[in-house]
């Protein structure tokens, strides 16, 4: 997706539940790392977070911070996932180019992203050896 890397692992740094006040390593597939605070976490309804530290370049050049929120909804069988962001710019120059960016490449990588954790949730899980 351009300049923004695949996300290949996300851990609660220090182990234990993810819980409001948690960080987690969010690790990349260009071996960057960030880190997000978890600022909400209302099962089954809400889960919100900050990005913390800076972006890498060239996503830095353009973007302070960030912030997401996934809203989860009960709709007929399933599950409606609302996924947003809201980002800081460096500065008002930056907008043409962060809107570009982010209609271009960052809404097709989260919507990529939706679909995969789709895909895995609905995978069956694997059986012990053994059982049927």
């Amino acid at each position: 997706y351009g300049p923004i890397p695949a996300v290949e692992r996300t851990e609660v740094v220090g182990g234990g539940p993810l819980v409001e006040g948690a960080l987690c390593r969010i690790t990349s597939n260009d071996g960057s790392a960030a880190e997000r605070l978890i600022t909400v976490i209302d099962r089954p309804t809400r889960h919100a977070y900050k990005l913390q530290g800076r972006f890498r370049a060239p996503i830095s050049y353009l973007v302070k911070s960030g912030a997401g929120e996934w809203r989860f909804a009960p709709i007929g069988g399933g599950t409606r996932v609302v996924w947003e962001f809201a980002f800081e710019l460096t500065g008002l120059w930056a907008w043409p180019m962060a809107y570009l960016l982010m209609t271009l490449t960052f809404r097709r990588a989260m919507r990529d992203c939706l679909v995969l954790t789709k895909q895995c949730l609905e995978e069956p899980l694997p059986q012990p050896a053994g059982q049927h």
